[in-house]
């Protein structure tokens, strides 16, 4: 059986609305390790195995990369490419465009290192209150099992294994939470901006920028709606993004400079490590 090894955290399927003519898009290190260079979307805005489970009965295997493939990406591309162009989508279509960029904003490296870490931290404060409290641990063995230890074989145990938080704590909570994110996004308000002549949008290997309270009020990226992040912006080409809002009528029109600049300066700093665009970019944004 033919493996898949490289996992796009960046579809494809969306890069390539960034590619130029040649079907080349420009890669920018934030580092700055790496000087810009040129590539295909195939070649850039994945990891190797990246979405492979490490346990359970898909350990090993291309399943979370297949779902993504199937029920996510390859029923966004119609959408996602009306959407670019400014034609209006139906109920469907806007579903399944939902539920990509709801999926964008759990299935990056930053999203599974984060979610890694709270897994790690609130697994830890449990193990230390088993450490303080054995007799709660031994309690819920008996309640589960039948089979009872004392406080004092509890400590042993403790003190004779570890855990470790794998990533597929990430790669269940990112399949778990999709379709309540979806949910909220479909049911914002979407408008419609394009840029004005001259100006580009870019993206990243995080993909969304975000805001608190106003679209004008951009704050750095955290996963979902946490602390407030209820304005969600989504470059859907280099010409044209979608501005998720809690409440209002949505509209469509050209964007002001200033703001598409913020807005790259806020995908920017919030990336993981590359940036994509049409152009390359310089201090003053994307040029030709």
């Amino acid at each position: 059986m033919n493996r898949k090894k490289r996992h796009h955290f960046r579809p494809r399927l969306h890069l390539r609305h960034f590619a130029d003519a040649t079907g080349r898009l420009w890669i920018h290190d934030r580092t700055g390790i790496v000087a810009p260079f040129r590539q295909t979307p195939e070649n850039v805005g994945y990891e190797n195995l990246l979405y492979t489970p490490e346990g359970g009965p898909d350990a090993g295997t291309d399943a979370f990369e297949n779902w993504l493939a199937d029920a996510i990406d390859s029923r966004a591309a119609t959408p996602l490419a009306k959407a670019a162009a400014g034609r209006p989508l139906d109920r469907a279509e806007r579903s399944s465009l939902a539920a990509f960029i709801a999926v964008q904003d759990l299935r990056t490296p930053r999203a599974r290192d984060l979610v890694t870490a709270l897994f790690h931290a609130g697994m830890q404060k449990e193990w230390s209150r088993w450490e303080q409290e054995p007799h709660s641990l031994a309690e819920a063995i008996k309640r589960d099992s039948g089979v009872t230890y004392t406080p004092d074989e509890i400590r042993e145990l403790l003190g004779e294994y570890s855990f470790q938080v794998t990533k597929d704590a990430w790669l269940d909570f990112a399949q778990d939470m999709v379709n309540k994110v979806a949910r909220r996004v479909y049911a914002m308000t979407w408008s419609y901006g394009r840029t004005p002549d001259g100006d580009e949008f870019i993206t990243t290997d995080l993909g969304i920028a975000k805001g608190s309270g106003r679209p004008d009020r951009l704050v750095p990226w955290a996963l979902g709606f946490i602390a407030q992040r209820d304005i969600w912006v989504f470059p859907l080409s280099p010409q044209a993004a979608l501005v998720l809002t809690p409440s209002g009528t949505g509209h469509a029109g050209t964007l002001k400079r200033e703001w598409v600049g913020a807005v790259n300066e806020r995908l920017w700093a919030d990336a993981y490590r590359f940036a994509y665009a049409r152009t390359r970019i310089t201090r003053s944004g994307p040029t030709a």
